[in-house]
């Protein structure tokens, strides 16, 4: 069964109304949207992942206008294609005088290649568009600049400085066939803030730095410091796009480098070769390729796209932003009191923070896809953040004899936390749980890859100071047990021995003695024995009893759609608890007690907690199928297998309405494309076909018999995993190496292939 033309390819056949309507290229590190219009003209907005502006946006880079001389675009005659597969996008119109263009961001090279064919000799020109042609101030918001609802993109700006200034783009002196521009930041808001003197001093990553392109054409000329045009009528045109966005103090020097990365460009049929194999050898890493059923080829068609979407932006030195990917546009939403709000393409919720609750659900996937250089830049952004966390640490903790690292739950661009929260009163927001889950995902990253260097150099060196902070942090009671008071996720604000803190220790401390026995050290052995001893037992509640909810974030919540009644047994029920004690009503949505199923996998370990745990999803407090929601996931893992399809076909259906693109999630709690919504999909699928133990390996655990499947997945111990499920049968399995088969289980109803 190979993949169907549906799942690798996307289709428009009529021109579009706008960017809504656009299709994503990209190279892991810049990109574009892409759309042509009825009048022949074809538009890309370009992006870049490491476009932040002065204020801490990730800003576009600028709007790129191409004109063929040609009748235009009509429905019928029309189609723009894009091959998932190979990274193409060819926009093709029939007529007097065909035309096809094609269009491509080379993995190579910081360039996007454009050319135009035609049966008879047109003219062509282009033109750009600044996105900033002037600074604009922006009004502080009122209330909490935590307030999702806010019309603005300040958020946790706002915290620094009392004005928000968008500063304007502006055009360089053409140069030959080339126009230039650019977005020099002229100073950063991190340096402009007064209340951080104690931090430890960091390098700003804001400023100094340039952002901008060059459009060049091959043959053509530049008519002005906007626009260029072919100096004659040709039956092929060519066109380069070469962005650049690094640290630059003065603007000759860029605008110098600039065209030298320009004129690096190979020709034509080269760097295409070369960009065609590159990208079918990161696509063929993996694959899930569902037929036969309706609700499966959904699943199949949005975990492809959602694939290709984080190979175009996930090998910058940033990680994928969650609210929006580098994809966002312009877009026209609705809003909850039912009326619309236009909003710019540099808009988003939550803007500047990287928040570890959402951005570590768009890297879960990868270890199963096999995309495993990109997750390094998750990783560093601890680990280049680990020197003010020990700071941190240290304020926090003074009586510690070691060094602690405190991570708070949202990571910024710059090496400090918001001073709104911290340190002034060397009070956190107890709220840190993302450290113990990135060493989970890290942990993972290490079985699968096998890799000692990034245990040695990455894993350990964050493993060390974040368990120890939890050790300080926390306290020993009479009876030598372990409690900690703080957060249960931002549900529940004040809480004794959170669920997800305690089994993301439970989990990673069982790991990391494994681990570490191989490495010597016998004193933190035996230190991080005696804490795993202490830890208290897993936090239990009665289902028929209720979980109470704050009534002011009660109507928050309702605008969103979200059915936020109590689900209760009618008989006692034990069920996971959030925490051992509960201080606080709920203030957000979330499932802490169900953490200990995923990410952290301690409470499915036997047939009784199991069933425990089906009960505690059954009748969790919160049930809805969106955004960050992992019920997808929680489904998968506990084979629940009607559950989980039901669930994963409708996450893969949440395109945003406008959209052309499949996965172009809709905004959910964050923004257009909602990368968690297309993560928490992706690695609900993924387990719904494959889950792991330590060595053993569960084939098939909540896999549905009417969705035949063509698959290949990753798995610890540098395993390879290829099979096909056909008519509800197991039809063919091969492993690499082939030893790890005798570590694999087929679950009911499948059963081993044929020999």
């Amino acid at each position: 069964m190979n993949q169907s033309h549906n799942e690798l390819f996307v289709v428009r056949s009529c021109p579009a109304r706008n960017e809504e309507q656009s299709l994503p290229i990209g190279n892991g590190v810049l990109g574009a949207n892409v759309w042509a219009t009825p009048d022949g003209a074809v538009h890309l907005l370009l992006c870049h992942n490491a476009a932040y502006s002065e204020m801490g946006r990730l800003s576009k880079v600028g709007l790129v206008h191409i004109y063929p001389d040609h009748e235009g675009f009509q429905t019928g005659d029309f189609e723009q294609i894009l091959d998932t597969r190979q990274g193409l996008l060819d926009i093709v119109a029939e007529g007097s005088n065909p035309l096809r263009i094609r269009i491509f961001c080379d993995v190579h090279h910081p360039i996007i290649r454009i050319r135009i064919d035609t049966e008879t000799p047109i003219a062509a020109s282009a033109s750009v568009e600044l996105c900033r042609p002037q600074s604009r101030l922006v009004p502080k918001p009122g209330g909490s600049i935590w307030d999702f609802e806010e019309g603005s993109s300040f958020l946790m700006a706002a915290a620094y400085v009392d004005e928000f200034v968008v500063e304007a783009d502006h055009f360089l002196e053409p140069e030959g066939n080339s126009v230039i521009w650019c977005h020099q930041n002229p100073y950063s808001f991190i340096s402009r803030d007064k209340k951080s003197d104690t931090l430890l001093p960091t390098d700003d990553p804001l400023f100094p730095t340039v952002f901008g392109a060059s459009v060049q054409g091959i043959g053509w000329k530049a008519e002005s410091e906007s626009r260029l045009a072919s100096s004659e009528s040709q039956t092929r045109h060519e066109i380069l796009i070469t962005q650049l966005c690094d640290a630059y103090s003065e603007l000759p020097e860029w605008r110098h480098d600039l065209l030298v990365l320009g004129s690096r460009a190979k020709n034509w049929d080269e760097s295409l070769s070369t960009h065609r194999k590159s990208w079918k050898t990161a696509c063929d890493w993996s694959r899930i390729a569902i037929s036969g059923n309706d609700c499966g080829l959904v699943a199949a068609r949005g975990y492809s796209c959602q694939r290709y979407l984080t190979l175009c932006a996930g090998r910058s030195r940033w990680p994928i932003r969650f609210n929006g990917s580098m994809f966002n546009v312009s877009w026209d939403v609705k809003r909850q009191d039912g009326g619309r709000e236009h909003f710019d393409a540099d808009y988003r919720r939550w803007h500047c923070g990287f928040f570890a609750q959402n951005t570590r659900l768009i890297y879960w996937p990868m270890l199963m896809a096999g995309d495993f250089s990109l997750m390094h830049a998750f990783f560093q952004l601890y680990l280049q953040r680990l020197p003010s966390a020990l700071h941190r640490g240290r304020l926090l903790l003074p009586q510690a004899v070691e060094d602690v690292a405190f991570f708070h739950e949202v990571l910024h661009l710059y090496d400090n936390t918001e001073t709104s929260v911290f340190p002034q009163k060397l009070t956190p927001w107890r709220h840190f749980t993302g450290a113990l889950e990135m060493l989970r995902m890290g942990i993972d990253y290490h079985a699968f890859t096998q890799d000692r260097s990034f245990l040695e150099n990455t894993l350990l060196p964050l493993a060390i100071p974040i368990i120890a902070f939890y050790r300080h942090y926390g306290s020993v009671d009479r009876n030598g047990i372990y409690h900690i008071q703080c957060f249960s996720l931002e549900t529940y604000h004040d809480s004794v021995d959170p669920a997800p803190d305690i089994e993301g220790l439970r989990s990673v401390l069982a790991d990391l003695i494994g681990l570490y026995q191989n490495l010597g050290g016998e004193e933190r052995l035996n230190q991080w024995q005696d804490f795993w001893d202490a830890l208290p037992p897993t936090a239990m509640r009665d289902a028929a009893q209720p979980l109470p909810m704050l009534k002011s974030r009660q109507e928050t919540f309702r605008k969103w759609g979200l059915d936020l009644r109590c689900k209760t047994a009618e008989l006692p029920t034990p069920v996971f608890a959030p925490a051992a004690t509960l201080r606080s009503e709920a203030w957000n949505v979330e499932n802490p007690d169900l953490y200990g199923i995923f990410p952290f996998r301690t409470l499915v370990q036997s047939s009784h907690s199991k069933q425990v745990a089906v009960d505690s999803f059954r009748y969790r407090r919160f049930q809805h199928n969106q955004g960050w929601a992992q019920d997808p996931i929680w489904a998968a893992c506990l084979g629940l297998t009607a559950d989980a399809a039901e669930m994963v076909s409708e996450r893969f259906s949440r395109r945003h309405q406008a959209a052309s693109f499949p996965a172009f999630w809709e905004a959910g709690f964050d923004w257009i494309p909602d990368q968690d919504n297309g993560g928490v999909a992706s690695m609900a699928l993924q387990l719904m076909l494959l889950q792991w133990d330590r060595q053993e390996i569960h084939l098939l655990p909540a896999w549905p018999q009417e969705w035949d499947v063509d698959f290949k997945l990753h798995a610890p111990f540098k395993t390879l995993i290829e099979g096909r499920v056909q008519d509800g049968k197991l039809t063919s399995l091969v492993v690499t190496p082939r030893g790890k088969l005798a570590d694999i289980t087929v679950h009911r109803p499948f059963v081993w292939p044929q020999v």
